[in-house]
């Protein structure tokens, strides 16, 4: 795994600017660890947490499962939860589930979990979620805690919470997590909807096939143009996928060629072999080792200017190909609100080990903004930074798309 990192790893010189890491030394202190780990657990344990001393959420470690090892299931609190300053508040109680029944709601504070302080149990998690930022690791935990993994034959246990409500008063609860996925029908990629004459352009993933981005994109775009009263392109919880997806949503906002970010591909065998586009790609004589600098750029196809303002909104849940997409249309002139996105991307690759049957995910991949900065560990910082206060979730008051849908329409 060391020696594949070296070789593979296009983050690693940032990670090193950025987090004094050494290969070698990470090597030295784990190497007793990993040969004293003498069960799979251990070994496991030992691993992720080797490589989530790179503070890269991109690098993904997984194991195949033990034929003795019981089958387990992933079962969740019927609740979602966000990060306002430090404090961890709820935003959503599904309807129906434990939490609803329990009186749990919307604005109160969560306190502890399972006896134990949350600023604990966040720090706890963001050591072994290789998060660069402080705020995206919080981003993550705030959405992964109330998630648990049990034996698929076993009923979970009661999950102890203790929160404040708005009023201050508090009280500890006792919930057990539901079983069945959470309600309600998800939306689609690329969904368009309307607040007065605004659009609102929703893009919720770039995982969907890139064709049906494209298509569904075409059709909000048709619509957008008809009523250029300004726009707003939410890019929050946007995880990531595909670049070509992104690329296809602006090409249908903008007209001309735009330049967004710039790339650069660690050239070692294995990226070569994995991505057919990189197999002819020239090494930069400058960085050996390395393609040079290429433009991640779109040729616009919208019919005329969009005659209207853009905004778009992101946060520390737009990542990877979300950051490119919000890049592009940076470029194409709109203004940014919300917080600052993840900083976390890079095609990554992947490495079998035969031994172990373990799988590595290296990201072979850097980009870099239009002024050279890297944007791994960094994100896309918005023109306008802008959060919602606990008093907004009370309210159910979308603060930043508030904000922006303003900017737009002044």
């Amino acid at each position: 795994m060391r020696d594949a990192l070296r070789d593979v790893y296009a983050h690693l010189e940032t990670k090193q600017d950025q987090w004094g890491i050494s290969l070698h030394e990470m090597f030295e202190r784990y190497e007793p660890k990993i040969r004293a780990a003498d069960t799979w657990p251990k070994y496991e344990a030992v691993m992720v947490g080797f490589i989530s001393e790179l503070h890269d959420g991109h690098i993904q470690w997984r194991r195949k499962r033990a034929t003795t090892e019981a089958r387990r299931r992933i079962v969740r609190l019927g609740l979602d939860t966000v990060f306002v300053g430090d404090e961890l508040i709820v935003s959503n109680v599904w309807p129906g589930a434990a939490t609803e029944r329990a009186g749990l709601a919307v604005g109160d504070k969560i306190v502890a979990i399972d006896g134990d302080a949350v600023a604990d149990r966040a720090r706890e998690l963001a050591a072994i979620r290789s998060w660069s930022q402080a705020d995206t690791a919080r981003y993550d935990f705030a959405a992964a805690w109330p998630a648990s993994r049990v034996r698929a034959d076993t009923t979970p246990r009661a999950r102890v919470i203790a929160r404040e409500r708005a009023d201050g008063t508090k009280d500890t609860l006792s919930i057990v997590p539901e079983t069945t996925p959470r309600p309600g029908v998800r939306p689609p990629a690329v969904e368009l909807q309307w607040r007065g004459d605004v659009a609102i352009l929703g893009v919720h993933t770039l995982k969907e096939r890139v064709a049906e981005t494209r298509k569904l994109a075409t059709a909000a775009a048709a619509q957008i143009f008809a009523k250029p009263n300004g726009l707003v392109v939410d890019l929050r919880d946007n995880d990531g996928g595909y670049e070509d997806g992104a690329r296809a949503i602006v090409a249908q906002l903008v007209t001309g060629h735009v330049v967004g970010t710039r790339t650069r591909v660690r050239l070692s065998a294995q990226a070569r072999a994995q991505q057919r586009a990189w197999r002819d790609l020239a090494e930069d004589p400058k960085n050996p080792g390395w393609s040079e600098l290429m433009p991640v750029a779109v040729d616009g196809v919208a019919p005329r200017a969009y005659a209207g303002k853009i905004a778009v909104i992101i946060d520390a849940g737009c990542m990877s190909s979300c950051e490119t997409l919000a890049l592009l249309l940076r470029a194409s002139g709109a203004r940014i609100f919300g917080s600052r996105t993840a900083g976390s991307g890079g095609a990554p690759v992947s490495i079998t080990f035969a031994r172990s049957g373990a799988r590595l995910s290296i990201p072979a991949r850097a980009a870099f903004d239009l002024g050279g900065e890297p944007i791994e560990g960094r994100g896309v910082t918005p023109d306008e930074p802008i959060a919602a206060t606990r008093a907004d979730i009370i309210a159910r008051r979308d603060a930043v798309l508030e904000r922006a849908i303003d900017w737009v329409t002044h």
